[in-house]
């Protein structure tokens, strides 16, 4: 989850000072009555009205530094900072130790880049008046914008022995202590970090028992909680803030990622969606709700998500890769290259996008380049499992057998009570064509953590490849009933199902899937194969035209929709369907076999044969027998026939 950053609402404080008398009056109104009006509609936020007050008082009493001081406030609500500063140095032309001035000066001059000038301006109300607390929260707030936490906090701490019953105090300080916390974020020392977090929890609580319909407080209050990991308390705090004003929508965003943090997805999705709704959304809105939804796995959602973060901060690396992410999911990966690519080409070491460039090369079957990114992350991290593993897939598919083995066994060695290094020994071992290896394994990684789905699932592949189909359906059961949103784990007992002729079952399972991940290509595919075994070509038809939707470039659903052609008739929508699927991966085994029951069907026996082969030749070399024997099967059936047809 990103950083989550503090809302640092530091209310600007109003003048206090002690009103000229001056017996100037129009109209029957006095310059102290026109001070009073429009102090009292600063109060309402009414800056105009208040401008308009202060402006006819400083007509009336020229040498009222008091009313050239409330002007300047008003401008400065008006965001007329110029304006404002000059009134500023009027106040105090007239009266060169107006406090309340100088420091109301220091915000303007923040504002128009001069935080050198606002702190000195700071520092000289502090040399008038040394006992004054605002000024030293006044300092300190100009600090803490500087980044200067701990002198911040120096100052706070000063105001608090000065005044130990002010709440904006406390609550600046809350504020400081936690922006501190923050910049450790990248630290290692969790302890530390975490005691900062606390300290300012206490400053928001001493805060909110002075003042406790404090907001700004409980909101930040809510903040530290969900940084100590109490998600529920920050849901409370949030909820009181948003009770008070329901269009809060940094408050809203910020419950969306309490609710993600306790796996409430759609709740966090509809918070976020919530704030984006209000006016002028933030970049991150964008991006933590892109985030939430590739939970949810609406991957195109996501996409347009992070897109739009781009749009309003174009140099975001986390909004290029996570957008890169998206497409890789969505199986654009010219998209996500390009993507990935631009993120480190700006940033060379950017791990986590070497690691999904590298999955998009090896999908690619670009083995060379994938290894180069896994040498680039075991260059930066040598003990990195993952890369280890997926170096050693992509050196097995390059034909250096002993290479991935090595890489493999590396893994275990540096992480052996680490069970995914077991898992991906067992799948290199699986892979090599020692099936009962690889699931010893997978055994010994159910020791280290029994139940573990990751686990249960890896040795339900292996079993299904070697076609001990009972063996994979219990697996990827357990698999279901450990984690009932497991979308892939439905999708693959569909695989299960279907080799078991339970074809309503698997229709089940792939409804399941795509209830869960609604844009779910294989799930679509294989209901399609499930429906067209049950006699629904239509139906199966449609399902593959929907994967393809979502997965122009993927070759399987190509090829199956133009076998259930075939099959009512439709030979030149066959022949469209093949020729792309053929354009698009012609070597994949699937695409064989069923150009090869298009050929059959079409009465080239010869040239199904071919294909048969072919696509036996393919499932072999990926240790898949389950398919390699669906496939010679369907070869010697055919052959058989033929035989029969002779006599």
């Amino acid at each position: 989850m990103k950083s989550i950053s503090a809302r640092l609402r530091l209310a600007a404080l109003l003048a206090s000072s002690v009103i000229l008398t001056c017996n100037t009056q129009a109209y029957g109104v006095t310059a102290e009555q026109l001070l009073e009006q429009g102090i009292s509609k600063l109060r309402a936020d009414n800056y105009s009205g208040a401008f308009t007050d202060f402006n006819k008082a400083v007509t009336m009493a020229p040498k009222n530094a008091s009313a050239w001081n409330h002007r300047g406030y008003a401008l400065y609500f008006l965001k007329k900072y110029r304006e404002s500063l000059a009134d500023y140095n009027k106040a105090l032309t007239i009266n060169p130790k107006f406090v309340d001035a100088m420091l109301n000066r220091a915000l303007t001059k923040r504002k128009l880049g001069d935080a050198k000038g606002a702190i000195a301006d700071c520092d000289q109300a502090i040399g008038i008046s040394p006992r004054y607390s605002r000024a030293y929260i006044r300092r300190g707030g100009l600090r803490e914008a500087e980044n200067d936490l701990l002198g911040a906090i120096d100052d706070f701490n000063k105001a608090l022995q000065l005044d130990p019953n002010s709440g904006k105090a406390y609550f600046c300080r809350g504020l400081a202590r936690f922006c501190y916390a923050e910049n450790e974020q990248d630290g290692n020392d969790r302890s530390s970090r975490d005691a900062h977090y606390k300290a300012a929890l206490e400053d928001f609580d001493a805060a909110l028992k002075l003042a406790p319909d404090y907001t700004d407080a409980l909101g930040n209050r809510g903040l530290c909680r969900l940084r100590l990991q109490d998600a529920k308390g920050a849901i409370d705090d949030f909820n009181r803030v948003l009770k008070s004003d329901p269009g809060d929508a940094n408050t809203l965003a910020n419950r969306g990622l309490a609710k993600h943090c306790l796996d409430d997805e759609q709740g966090a999705e509809d918070d976020l969606t919530a704030a984006i709704a209000m006016p002028n959304p933030s970049a991150l809105m964008y991006y933590n709700r892109g985030l939430v939804r590739t939970e949810l796995n609406k991957f195109r959602a996501a996409m347009e998500d992070f897109s739009q973060a781009l749009k309003m901060k174009p140099d975001d690396h986390d909004y290029l890769e996570q957008r890169g992410i998206a497409r890789y999911r969505l199986d654009d990966h010219n998209g996500a290259l390009e993507d990935l690519n631009e993120v480190l080409k700006k940033e060379p070491k950017h791990l986590n996008a070497h690691l999904y460039r590298s999955r998009i090369y090896y999908y690619l079957k670009n083995y060379e380049a994938a290894i180069a990114d896994y040498n680039e992350i075991l260059r930066q991290r040598p003990t990195d499992r993952t890369a280890l593993s997926g170096r050693a897939r992509c050196k097995f598919k390059r034909g250096d057998k002993q290479g991935a083995l090595e890489d493999a066994e590396k893994a275990v060695e540096l992480s052996p009570k680490d069970p995914n290094a077991y898992i991906s020994r067992g799948n290199i071992k699986h892979m090599m064509g020692d099936t009962e290896a690889g699931i010893r394994d997978i055994e010994l990684a159910l020791e280290i953590k029994p139940n573990y789905t990751r686990a249960l699932f890896a040795r339900a592949s292996m079993k299904f490849d070697a076609g001990d189909l009972k063996g994979a359906l219990e697996d990827y059961t357990e698999c279901i009933r450990l984690d009932p949103k497991d979308e892939v784990a439905y999708n693959n007992r569909s695989l299960v199902k279907i080799e078991l002729k339970d074809f309503e079952g698997a229709v089940q399972d792939c409804d399941a899937a795509i209830k869960l991940r609604p844009e779910y290509t294989f799930a679509l595919n294989n209901r399609g194969i499930a429906k067209a075994e049950m006699g629904d070509k239509e139906g199966a038809i449609a399902d593959q035209t929907e994967a393809i939707k979502y997965s122009p470039k993927y070759a399987v659903p190509y090829a199956a929709r133009a076998l259930y052609r075939q099959q009512i008739g439709d030979t030149k929508g066959s022949d469209e369907d093949m020729d792309k699927a053929v354009a698009l991966d012609g070597e994949n085994g699937f695409v064989l076999r069923d150009r090869a029951l298009i050929k059959q069907l079409r009465g080239d026996k010869a040239g199904a044969k071919a294909d048969f082969q072919k696509a036996c030749a393919f499932f072999k070399a990926e240790n898949d027998m389950t398919y390699y024997n669906e496939s010679f099967n369907l070869m010697s059936k055919m052959e058989a026939s033929a035989e029969r047809a002779k006599h």
